[in-house]
């Protein structure tokens, strides 16, 4: 063949090819397809339908789309919990030509969202700040990065920012038409007023989600119920709290862990406050299993935590001991929980450990004692002054852990004090009367 065939046969060939690579439109409707499995919480889907649109814009040889596939499959990654193979991609430079402007903005908004979801917030603000510039014209990212930042702001105590912030968010997205954008501005609207312990305000927010009958099969729709069933359950509403967490657990199975590990372990709490502790138990230990076994340390921490606390309530001392041992290994490297070391001064006192329980309370009482810690450890401290016939010791500590309830019962009921305040709060009463008439 000579030159000029060959020529002609690469020329051909080259045509074919480029024949058969996607348009611009076809490659956007499949991206569409990837965000919606995503959104799903379908994440082997949304990633597949990413790695393969990112291979056909390669082929189309339109690079920014080919990011765009690229972050996604991040995102799903990510979602995941496959963190080091989302960094891979999320590290890799972006080209710094404008068209890429938008594409840099999320680079930098999904490497913040990583940083918090391994709990570098302070990294994660900075990532925020250089995003938003770049992101303006795409309202879709500008609201990824409110969202976010709103919870960096809720974290940092700067409630007033935040409430703002997602109110001005709520009222853009109101009119758009797009029922998951507006459920995820809502939700974030209702968390910042579970966390600061306003559940009957927050009620509503999680409610306007659960009218949107199009959202049924979304993680966001899961979220709702698991976090409308938790106000129910702070608000003593207990039937229908697990009547809708259950629905949150049937929702999440399928799609990420943490968000099906959560939906286990809110459903536990519920049963806890209603003092039942061996349904509670059950759930509590699912909860703990899944996110142990996807890596979610801090969260399998809490679940440890609260089945030690529960532990405790049915009086099996070693099953306690155990998970308050767990919960101490999976916390943070040289951080010691307050609570960790009530619930060792509960088990060494069931134990008859008297002077070790008594040490064990009197430290938790000089660290930076949050109410629930204050009053469980004089409360404890209480009930081993009686049982030693110190009853003015006893009496000391009984009123000043009355004091603590009464001043901070709303503080007492956060959403982060997640262990049975309620059968905790019964038990306390029933000693302190028990005391009483004693005398």
């Amino acid at each position: 063949m000579d030159l000029l065939a060959r020529f002609a046969v690469a020329l051909a060939l080259a045509v074919a090819v480029a024949s058969c690579a996607p348009s611009g439109a076809a490659l956007d409707r499949q991206h569409d397809r990837a965000q919606e499995e995503l959104r799903r919480g379908m994440l082997d889907e949304a990633l597949g339908l990413a790695q393969r649109g990112e291979a056909d814009a390669e082929r189309a040889e339109d690079v920014v789309r080919a990011w765009r596939f690229r972050l996604l499959a991040a995102d799903a990654l990510a979602l995941k919990l496959d963190i080091p193979a989302a960094l891979e991609l999320l590290e890799r430079p972006v080209p710094e030509a404008p068209a890429f402007a938008h594409i840099r903005a999320r680079q930098q908004f999904l490497l913040a969202r990583t940083r918090v979801s391994q709990g570098q917030l302070a990294a994660a603000g900075p990532l925020v700040d250089a995003a938003l510039p770049l992101a303006e014209g795409d309202a879709d990212l500008v609201l990824d990065l409110e969202l976010l930042e709103s919870q960096l702001l809720y974290r940092s105590g700067r409630a007033a920012e935040a409430d703002a912030l997602l109110a001005s968010a709520r009222q853009r997205t109101a009119g758009e038409g797009d029922h998951y954008r507006q459920a995820q501005v809502s939700n974030t609207l209702g968390m910042g007023l579970v966390t600061r312990g306003r559940f009957d305000e927050a009620l509503p927010y999680f409610d306007s989600i659960l009218a949107l009958g199009d959202l049924n099969d979304t993680t966001i729709h899961g979220a709702a119920l698991n976090n409308a069933g938790l106000c129910h359950a702070r608000l003593g509403q207990f039937d229908r709290a697990v009547a809708l967490q259950l629905q949150a657990v049937r929702v999440q199975q399928q799609g990420r862990k943490r968000d099906y590990a959560q939906a286990l372990g809110e459903l536990g709490n519920t049963y806890l406050l209603q003092d039942d502790i061996e349904q509670g138990t059950e759930y509590l230990r699912q909860a703990f299993t899944i996110a142990a076994a996807a890596g979610l340390q801090s969260d399998a921490a809490l679940w440890a935590r609260n089945l030690a606390a529960a532990f405790v309530a049915l009086g099996r001392w070693d099953e306690a001991s155990g998970f308050n041992r767990e919960a101490s290994r999976l916390a943070a490297p040289g951080s010691t929980s307050p609570y960790g070391v009530v619930t060792e001064a509960q088990v060494a006192a069931g134990r008859g450990q008297v002077a070790e329980a008594g040490s064990l309370f009197e430290q938790a009482l000089a660290s930076e004692a949050t109410p629930g810690v204050q009053w469980m450890s004089h409360d404890g401290l209480a009930r081993l002054a009686a049982a030693g016939n110190r009853p003015a010791e006893a009496t000391r500590h009984f009123e000043a852990a009355l004091d603590t309830v009464e001043q901070t019962r709303s503080a007492l009921l956060r959403a982060d004090f997640r262990i049975s305040f309620t059968s905790r709060l019964i038990a306390f009463y029933r000693g302190y009367t028990d005391f009483l008439l004693a005398r």
